[in-house]
């Protein structure tokens, strides 16, 4: 629709004229004060309104429209996540009753390393850890019931994408927390356990296949968070070797020297 020339008011500059309107997108108005560019239709949604009566009832049909369609991106956005989130656990279907966590001394923290793929941004920066108590079979898996290992101060260092991208103290042990994802139809993803975290986000994450060669001398254990090859493997909470602790460490403060004002740090290196 063309609106040059059509009067409009801005909640803030009063009443101006539209002088341009260079795609179907963005309209220019010229106020007394100022000259501005807006979102077409979005800026009627709260800034603008257009006295003309048919004007204002073709730019709502507009506005229904480009709402309607940012809804559907929206949701595709949401649904491509959802397929995403749903893939890190349900595909974790295998059952080895055969692990033992490290063992802990009295008066030391253990360290963790957490797979957290399409959950990052819901657990890191939430400031928690969640998993399920049973799998769709209705089995346990080792790396689901490790968060019952945690204990206050324990470490916790967060992997998504190929990247830590945070590092993190328990605040306590685990307590039981229904699902907080509300992705999953399957009635056995509803249980679950939760700890809750002191994180801290890298401003620059460090990429794990930069240190393979230390992985793999490291990892070469069974239950280990990285297979033969360095690469991760399934699951989401492992034990982690402190040597191997030690040199993503020494990675993540080369590029983010502020983690060194963190009180456990000095004694994790």
């Amino acid at each position: 629709m063309n609106l040059i020339g059509c009067k409009v008011k801005h909640i803030k500059f009063g009443t101006g004229t539209v002088i341009e309107q260079e795609d179907p997108e963005h309209i220019t108005v010229e106020f007394e004060s100022k000259t501005s560019t807006f979102q077409y239709p979005l800026a009627f949604e709260k800034f603008l309104q257009v006295e003309d009566e048919e004007r204002r009832e073709e730019i709502m049909k507009d506005l229904n429209v480009k709402e309607e369609a940012i809804e559907a991106e929206r949701a595709a956005q949401t649904a491509k996540w959802m397929e995403a989130a749903r893939k890190v656990y349900e595909a974790h279907d295998s059952v080895d009753k055969k692990y033992a966590p490290i063992k802990r001394i009295e008066g030391t923290a253990l360290t963790y390393f957490v797979f957290q793929g399409g959950f990052f941004d819901l657990q890191a920066k939430g400031g928690y850890l969640w998993a399920p108590i049973y799998n769709a079979a209705g089995d346990h898996l080792f790396y689901w019931d490790n968060i019952m290992n945690i204990r206050e101060g324990d470490v916790i260092f967060h992997a998504d994408g190929g990247y830590i991208k945070a590092i993190s103290r328990a605040r306590g042990s685990w307590y039981e927390y229904e699902n907080p994802h509300d992705i999953f139809d399957n009635p056995m993803y509803k249980e679950g356990r939760r700890v809750d975290l002191d994180v801290t986000l890298l401003s620059n994450p460090i990429r794990t296949s930069d240190y393979k060669e230390e992985i793999v001398k490291y990892c070469n254990v069974k239950y280990a968070p990285f297979d033969k090859n360095g690469d991760g493997n399934r699951g989401y909470l492992y034990d982690i070797d402190p040597k191997l602790v030690s040199v993503f460490l020494k990675g993540i403060i080369k590029e983010n020297k502020d983690i060194m004002d963190l009180d456990y740090i000095q004694w994790l290196i």
